[in-house]
């Protein structure tokens, strides 16, 4: 197996020790963080343009050195080849990961990404608020990718509900790929490098501004796990499960989770501590509200009529909601037992 490091090693000893300098700084070849061109600058005394230029011109250098080096040229084979294998874009973590099975640990993202710069062998995209750092080496690919990330992105915008409340992503994902002449592995690689997508808590995939995909405050979290469980829970129950999906295994506290839930009028208390969505029909309001509501839906109703309907928006024994029924001021009863609202 190659041995990158002292390869490099070899390469910038060729050097004059400026250059040197400036290289192992700027790529961080001596296993620091790169150093920015002011930094440098700062060092030697001169501006960041004059860096640049002392950049530029080492690795002029070095390319000249790596003409015909058959190890450099099996690590830039290798690097290419992984980059093809994922459909001429890569996401820069992914290609890394791959290169090393390859290459071993020795190939570092300073290493490799030195190469790559000395060569001018593959394309590279730096770190943007749209896109993750990635590598390419062929521009049709670029522009494939691109046009397929805009799709999707518009796809889930119109299909929000199919896709976090069917999971039918992948179904849909499917048929697009197919009509794009992209096989599917390949486009799901594609919208690896784009920062407009994300992968919730519970797998789903979809926009990264959607909160039921990245939660980013406690109601939010409150939320997601209301929305996945499908039926009310006690407060102390939600901020459990949060700490359990939560990617840091943040430990989240109950009052805190308490306390957002009664701010936010997408979260019904409906028992004692114990919430559900109203976007799943629960409606505000304490148990007389309900009842007078029900009563004027439907008035002439029983008694175990009533405490199913109301069981059905909240959790209360049958007694609390009988007892809540003899409010005479609210509420009449006939001679069959039925109530009805009292309207006096």
């Amino acid at each position: 197996m190659i041995k990158i490091k002292p390869l490099i090693q070899k390469l910038l000893q060729n050097l004059d020790e400026r250059k040197r300098s400036v290289l192992i700084g700027r790529f961080g070849l001596d296993g620091k963080e790169a150093e920015t061109l002011q930094a440098i600058g700062d060092k030697y005394g001169i501006t960041r343009e004059r860096v640049r230029q002392i950049e530029n011109l080492a690795l002029s250098d070095i390319r000249g050195l790596i003409k015909g080096n058959k190890d450099v040229e099996t690590i830039l084979a290798a690097v290419n080849k992984e980059i093809s294998v994922l459909g001429g874009v890569a996401k820069e973590e992914i290609l890394l990961e791959r290169i090393q099975k390859v290459l071993g640990k020795e190939a570092t993202l300073q290493g490799i990404s030195f190469l790559r710069e000395a060569s001018k062998s593959f394309g590279h995209q730096v770190e943007t608020d749209e896109y993750y750092p990635y590598w390419h080496n062929d521009e049709k690919a670029v522009k494939a990718a691109n046009q397929l990330i805009g799709k999707v992105e518009i796809i889930l915008k119109e299909k929000k509900e199919e896709v976090l409340e069917k999971g039918k992503f992948g179904e849909i994902f499917a048929k697009l790929a197919k009509s794009q002449g992209v096989p599917e592995e390949i486009g799901i690689n594609f919208l690896s490098v784009s920062k407009k997508f994300s992968v919730s808590p519970y797998g789903d995939f979809g926009l990264s501004e959607w909160t039921e995909v990245n939660p980013a405050t406690i109601r939010d979290w409150s939320y997601l796990v209301l929305k996945k469980e499908k039926k009310p829970l006690h407060f102390g129950e939600i901020a459990k499960k949060i700490s359990l999906i939560h990617s840091k295994k943040k430990k989240v506290f109950t009052p805190t989770v308490h306390n957002e839930l009664i701010k936010d009028q997408r979260f019904v208390l409906v028992g004692r501590g114990i919430y559900g969505l109203s976007e799943f029909g629960y409606e505000a309001g304490g148990i007389k509200d309900l009842i007078k509501k029900i009563l004027k839906n439907k008035a002439g109703l029983k008694t175990e009529e009533i405490v199913k309907l109301v069981n059905e928006q909240r959790m209360f024994k049958k007694n609390t909601i009988i007892l809540h029924l003899q409010d005479r001021k609210i509420f009449k009863k006939d001679v069959n037992g039925k109530f009805f609202p009292n309207e006096a």
